[in-house]
């Protein structure tokens, strides 16, 4: 497959050959981990951030053996251990969700990209901010709506993910997700996962079996959720910088 992290990127603004080299150079080393797999955990000393580039995983604590919450899925292109920069050992434990290949690299390359690239910068800041609109979106789900509309608003937010890397988003789409997966996700139980997955599908919102899921109406899933697409739409490209800056030529 092609460089995710330079399509996400490209997302946000068309990229020159400069910046796509700096992005490219992050997915130099690659790890692969089967689905169940541990990739860190909650402890350990925090050296490497990893891209996801190819497949699912997820970032989660667990309050003891039983009880987990899962902060959030990881899919191709996305970032796993900005929110941890400030601190020296790993707050979370971070497991594949399917077979996963992901890209490590030190926390200093960030540094590095940010020195050489202003452009490069200020795009990884809208990715994080963006990753911060959808966290809040979370809370919002899992403290006012009912299990219906949580399950509901979750399908649309990553049929909208995955327009960030491919192009447009999807009305069908892998989804290997378990009901207790996205019952840690959302704060349900497995039942009401369940429950509200049967009530979708009787209603004519979506189709799913047990590996991909089938959006049908989008518009009556926007209204049942109140999911507010704005907190994913493309953002503006109208970037300006030096040519300079953009080039990496600044005091040369």
């Amino acid at each position: 497959m092609g460089s995710c992290i330079i399509e996400k990127f490209g997302y946000y603004t068309d990229l020159n050959q400069y910046e796509k080299d700096i992005l490219a150079a992050f997915e130099d080393s690659k790890e692969s981990f089967k689905a169940g797999e541990n990739i860190s955990s909650k402890g350990d000393a925090f050296d490497n951030l990893y891209i996801i580039h190819e497949g699912w995983a997820y970032v989660s604590s667990n309050l003891d053996k039983k009880l987990r919450s899962i902060f959030d899925i990881r899919l191709n292109a996305d970032f796993v251990g900005a929110s941890e920069l400030s601190f020296r050992r790993r707050l979370y434990d971070f497991y594949a969700l399917t077979d996963v290949t992901v890209c490590p690299f030190p926390k200093h390359r960030l540094d590095d990209m940010f020195t050489a690239s202003p452009k490069l910068r200020d795009i990884f800041i809208m990715i994080m901010s963006r990753e911060k609109a959808i966290a809040n979106e979370r809370i919002m789900s899992i403290g006012r709506r009912t299990a219906v509309e949580r399950v509901a608003h979750f399908l649309l937010e990553v049929a909208l993910r995955f327009d960030m890397v491919g192009g447009k988003p999807k009305q069908t789409f892998d989804f290997p997700l378990t009901q207790e997966q996205v019952g840690d996700i959302l704060g349900l139980s497995p039942v009401h996962v369940s429950r509200a997955m049967t009530n979708l599908r009787e209603n004519a919102y979506i189709t799913y079996n047990r590996s991909t899921v089938t959006l049908l109406d989008e518009e009556r899933l926007l209204n049942l959720s109140g999911f507010n697409p704005t907190f994913l739409e493309k953002p503006r490209s109208d970037m300006n910088y030096d040519s300079d800056d953009v080039c990496g030529c600044s005091g040369n």
